[in-house]
């Protein structure tokens, strides 16, 4: 008697159960990996733009905090001068603003006294620099009013407030010898076959020099740090949008992009030179000081081959000027 056996194998629907369970386990696999990926690039992407902003915001603390916010420079622009510090080379505008407010004059003493030191009487010729060009009170802020190019300073709330927004931030130390600006610029990043423009936060110094010998600064040139003409009149081209390292410099991390920068300056008028001439109801008389929110994002560099969304972060503090005197400018 012969026995016969039979051999079995794989029934074509379970081969393809089979492949239909295994191709789902890899696609299991492989999606956890780039999820793992993708979520692991994402944490860096993050932890990088976090360190950089934190170290953005620190260098931008200690600039505010050792220097004074240059209110001579945002009623420059206020009066229509385009032009840093000595106006257009022939129009100079340097210490206008000071000259809106009452000042005691050179010696520090209140009223006028003659030439010889003693009060001013009829007969005596009078030392001109304890003279005050401006005895009225004073109309208007830095940002707008009176003495200025623009529309007289609103009344509702939120024109007031969009006074106080500064896309750039100009200080000069308590010596009133050098001046420190910070704009956001552009920058054109290769990417591929093609340019992608992104911002960076970037900075302009100007020295100045007393070439009267009065102790007040009247002359300004760009810092031995740049490359531009130190004539005023070629001050006039020096622009936060000429592109990286024409004139300012780049002081954040070229591998994050700036994606909106806002300095909010409080209070609107220099509380050293407006403390007698403004209502103090109008919170003038506070120390000056910046409100500043950052928002940023990696650059297009950095998010090359990541699919994920982009990540962003703002972050947002206010810093306090330690300056605490009048920077003197006329």
């Amino acid at each position: 008697m012969t026995i016969k056996t039979t051999k079995k194998g794989f029934t074509l629907v379970e081969l393809l159960i089979a492949t239909a369970v295994f191709a789902i386990f890899l696609t299991t696999i492989v999606s956890f990996m780039v999820d793992l990926y993708r979520n692991s690039r994402r944490i860096e992407l993050e932890e990088q733009l976090y360190q950089d902003m934190r170290a953005l915001m620190r260098q931008i603390t200690v600039m505010v905090e050792s220097n004074a916010i240059d209110y001579e420079e945002y009623f420059r622009e206020a009066t229509g001068d385009l032009t840093f510090g000595n106006g257009d080379g022939s129009t100079y505008s340097y210490g206008d603003y000071a000259k809106e407010f009452y000042d005691f004059g050179s010696d520090g003493l209140p009223g006028a006294l003659c030439n010889d030191d003693t009060p001013a009487t009829p007969d005596c010729i009078i030392n001109k620099t304890t003279l005050d060009k401006n005895t009225g009170k004073k109309e208007g802020n830095a940002f707008c009013g009176a003495g200025t190019t623009k529309d007289p300073c609103p009344s509702d709330d939120p024109s007031i407030f969009a006074l106080h927004q500064q896309d750039h931030l100009y200080l000069i130390n308590g010596k009133g010898t050098r001046k420190t600006f910070l704009a956001t610029e552009p920058v054109d990043r290769i990417l591929d076959a093609s340019t992608v423009e992104e911002r960076v936060l970037s900075i302009f110094w100007m020295n100045g020099s007393d070439t009267d010998g009065n102790d007040i600064t009247d002359t300004w040139k760009d810092g031995l740090e740049f490359n531009v003409n130190d004539l005023a009149g070629d001050l006039t081209n020096t622009k936060p949008e000429q592109k990286m390292y024409e004139d300012f410099i780049p002081i954040s991390p070229l591998r994050s992009n700036i994606v909106d920068l806002k300095f909010y300056i409080s209070p609107l008028e220099d509380p050293y030179k407006a403390f007698a001439e403004t209502d103090p109801a109008t919170g003038t008389l506070m120390q000056p000081h910046v409100t500043i929110i950052l928002t940023m994002e990696p650059s297009a560099v950095e998010m090359q081959n990541y699919l994920g969304e982009i990540p962003s972060k703002t972050l947002q503090t206010t810093i306090y000027s330690d300056i605490q005197q009048d920077v003197r400018s006329y």
